[in-house]
C-alpha cells in the first residue's frame, strides 16, 4: 500500500515517558552517568549515531524514571535503545517496565509547535487534542 499523505507519525517530534520499573534497576548513579556524557553512541540498521541528544530531560522523581525525548534530523527516538544505554537492561529487564507516554508534542508544516496531551482513561483508550 503507497501511503499519500502524511500520518500523525510524521509530525511528532518529542515525546514524555514515566517509567516505573523495579528498584534494583533504577540506580540514580546509571541515569547521572549518562546524563554527563557529552554522547553516547549506537549503531542501529549498520549506521552508528550519537542518542544522547535525543535525551532532553531524565530523572528520577517518586519512584519513577521521567524522561524527555526528541527525534533528531531523520532519525527516530526509540525508548528502547535509551533505556538500554541508561540502566543497562537485557531484554527479559525490558519486559518488567510500565510505561506510560504521557505527552507527545506535534510540530505543523507552518512551524509552530502544538502540544498533544494524551489521556489515559478506562480501556486505555487516549485522545488527543491539537
Amino acid at each position: 500500500m503507497v501511503r499519500k499523505g502524511k500520518n500523525t507519525d510524521d509530525f511528532i517530534f518529542r515525546y514524555k515517558y514515566k517509567i516505573i520499573f523495579n528498584k534494583q534497576y533504577m540506580d540514580e548513579n546509571l541515569l547521572q552517568n549518562f546524563i554527563r556524557n557529552p554522547e553516547c553512541l549506537i549503531t542501529r540498521d549498520g549506521i552508528s549515531f550519537d542518542i544522547r541528544p535525543m535525551v532532553e530531560k531524565a530523572e528520577i522523581n517518586d519512584g519513577a524514571v521521567l524522561l524527555v525525548l526528541r527525534d533528531t534530523g531523520k532519525i527516530k527516538v526509540r525508548l528502547y535503545e535509551i533505556l538500554k544505554e541508561i540502566f543497562k537492561l537485557s531484554t527479559n529487564e525490558w519486559y518488567e517496565l510500565e510505561i506510560k507516554r504521557t505527552q507527545v508534542y506535534c510540530c505543523r508544516e507552518d512551524k509552530e509547535t502544538r502540544l498533544l496531551s494524551i489521556v489515559h482513561g478506562e480501556g486505555e483508550k487516549a485522545w488527543l487534542t491539537i
